[in-house]
């Protein structure tokens, strides 16, 4: 089974703010947790940039 993996923080970078607040990522799963396993959805926050 293929799993999910988002990676970003909760600041906004380069779009606007959610409407009526709140986190981009609980919009997001709020939008799929009926369509995908989230047991399979990952969410990592920022992590460092390796180059």
């Amino acid at each position: 089974m293929a799993h999910v993996i988002m990676i970003g923080g909760d600041d906004v970078s380069y779009g606007g703010p959610p409407p009526n607040g709140g986190k981009w990522q609980d919009i997001f799963r709020d939008e799929v947790k009926d369509r995908l396993d989230m047991s399979r959805v990952h969410f990592l926050g920022r992590v460092p940039m390796m180059l």
